[in-house]
């Protein structure tokens, strides 16, 4: 067997590390591949069905959950009335309830992000997003099992008093 140069010796290493990595499988345990779903979905399929197809058709690991709908009803609702909600908003127990629901419902299949929507536009007379709701309402997600908080809906719509509560809520 002949001697190999630095240069075929590096040609040869280069090689081996390529195929290599073709050979293995996607790594997507370490990435958050998420959807975001609303309960209902659970409701019109059962839960494995679901949960099965969002990891066969997509790796999907984490569950965005949009708990709140007008239109088809509301589970273990347990707020104000609806004509009341858009001047009250939904409170930190409804977040703690409906990540709990989420949790317990995915029975650790996949990853549970809850929603915290931050300064959505609301009409004149409607609910203003206040830095407490955001506290509170990062807090009751992580206290619920949430494995973290996704900030909706934009940005650019979004006040810095109210995203710096974010960082105080998780600081605490």
């Amino acid at each position: 067997m002949s001697e190999l140069s630095r240069r075929e010796f590096a040609k040869l290493i280069g090689a081996a590390g390529i195929a290599s990595s073709l050979l293995q499988q996607p790594q997507t345990a370490s990435r958050t591949i998420g959807i975001q779903v609303g309960a209902v979905s659970f409701v019109d399929e059962d839960v494995e069905s679901v949960l099965d197809r969002f990891q066969r058709d997509a790796n999907i690991n984490a569950l965005f959950i949009a708990s709140f709908s007008y239109g088809r009803g509301i589970e273990n609702y347990k707020e104000t009335s609806l004509g009341e909600l858009p001047r009250s908003g939904l409170s930190a127990d409804y977040v703690d309830r409906e990540t709990r629901r989420a949790v317990a419902g995915v029975n650790g299949k996949v990853r549970i992000w809850s929603g915290v929507d931050i300064d959505i536009p609301t009409g004149r007379d409607e609910k203003k997003t206040e830095s407490q709701d955001v506290r509170e309402a990062v807090r009751a997600a992580l206290r619920a099992g949430a494995d973290g908080v996704i900030l909706s809906r934009k940005y650019s719509e979004m006040r810095l008093a109210n995203l710096r509560a974010v960082g105080e809520a998780l600081r605490l």
